[in-house]
């Protein structure tokens, strides 16, 4: 529930989020990730929020649902 605030993240807990989407350096690491929030504190942080990944990382407790292609 964090994922959105300015502060400091406290713990790695909350609910699900849907990534869709990232923004690369010239590199190719992952700068950040855009996300729909359901519950996101703002409208800016519900539809379309892009959150650093660093934040992401600090925020994310390890669990996902992964969908996609098989090739």
């Amino acid at each position: 529930p964090e994922i959105g605030w300015q502060g400091q993240i406290t713990r790695r807990s909350g609910h699900l989020v849907v990534v869709y989407g990232v923004e690369h350096s010239e590199q190719g690491e992952v700068q950040a990730l855009i996300l729909h929030n359901p519950s996101g504190h703002s409208e800016a942080l519900r539809a379309g929020a892009i959150v650093p990944a660093p934040r992401f990382t600090e925020a994310f407790s390890g669990r996902g649902i992964v969908i996609g292609r098989r090739d």
